[in-house]
């Protein structure tokens, strides 16, 4: 078991190496200059040049990447090309308001994955699995934009119960946050439950066949101990995997739905970098989303061989 959690870390500190790569030469490779970017159109090349040499731009690409990765490691992720400012302190509001807005979701998230999908299965075929089957199937078709756009309209501009723009201003207190990322919050939850909803109620299903629930059945075991504790373990696999999608995509890809609420995340900080080519911003940001997608997969995999027993059983011989 330890062997395979070793090898899971080591795999994932590969990958993350591969990305930082892939992430540097994509970003050095783009298109135009950082420095003509900053400084405008009417630049002069002597004044271009002059900048290039300040910033470390004309140093070759490999010693330019081994001190930025060296940099990464140990806290310092180099200085905005845009405002001047080191990049930690340029993305740290940024991204706590996406966290904040990841950490709403994920209350609603669980309960709603978890509730449907249990009562889809457990009840499946009836009025209530048909009811939840064709809201989710909705779910999964109505594109983020699309939702959130229809929750600005209706929510925010017709019946005025929040603010259409999702600003937080500073020192905003908690109904203030609450009203920012309400409405976004709603949006990206909804096609999260969706997903989550089919995969859980597909591996329930399964669950409820298996020798290991029937014989909790037979022996006349209360339906939420059945549930609970036989059946739910051997489903949470698929449903972990899923939920491990959702949470890299909190981080990385709420562009969408920040840009169309306003909502000062980091998202919005990543397209305004690519706009004014802030690359050490841009750098920065990308990693850290696949930072976020590598270590939530691999606590997905870690969480299915913690509450699946068969998978444990089936690693350890």
């Amino acid at each position: 078991m330890l062997r395979v959690v070793a090898r899971r870390v080591a795999a994932s500190i590969v990958t993350l190496l591969v990305i930082s790569v892939v992430i540097f030469w994509s970003v050095a490779l783009l298109p135009g200059n950082s420095a003509q970017a900053i400084l405008g159109r009417n630049a002069t090349t002597t004044s271009v040049q002059v900048l290039e040499s300040e910033l470390h731009l004309n140093r070759p690409l490999v010693v330019r990447y081994g001190d930025w990765l060296a940099g990464f490691v140990t806290g310092n992720w180099g200085t905005s090309l845009a405002s001047q400012q080191p990049v930690l302190h340029s993305i740290a509001v940024p991204l706590r308001n996406t966290l904040i807005l990841a950490l709403f979701v994920l209350v609603l998230y669980v309960p709603l994955s978890l509730g449907i999908g249990v009562l889809s299965a457990w009840r499946r075929g009836g009025l209530v699995d048909v009811a939840f089957g064709v809201s989710t199937i909705l779910g999964m078709a109505i594109p983020d934009f699309v939702l959130s756009v229809l929750l600005l309209f209706v929510v925010g501009v017709h019946l005025h119960w929040v603010p259409p723009v999702s600003e937080v201003q500073p020192g905003s207190g908690v109904l203030g946050y609450f009203q920012a990322i309400v409405l976004p919050g709603l949006a990206l939850t909804a096609g999260m439950v969706a997903y989550t909803v089919r995969m859980m109620r597909e591996g329930l299903i399964e669950a409820f066949e298996s020798e290991s629930v029937v014989m909790a059945r037979l022996k006349g075991l209360p339906s939420w101990r059945v549930i609970g504790f036989h059946a739910l373990p051997q489903a949470l696999g698929p449903a972990l995997n899923i939920t491990a999608l959702n949470v890299a995509y909190l981080i990385g890809g709420v562009v969408v739905v920040e840009t169309i609420f306003g909502y000062p995340g980091i998202g919005s900080t990543l397209v305004n970098a690519v706009t004014y080519r802030d690359v050490p911003v841009v750098e920065a940001v990308t990693l850290i989303m696949a930072g976020v997608y590598v270590l939530s997969n691999l606590a997905a995999d870690m969480l299915g061989m913690l509450f699946n027993p068969r998978l444990r059983d089936e690693l350890a011989h």
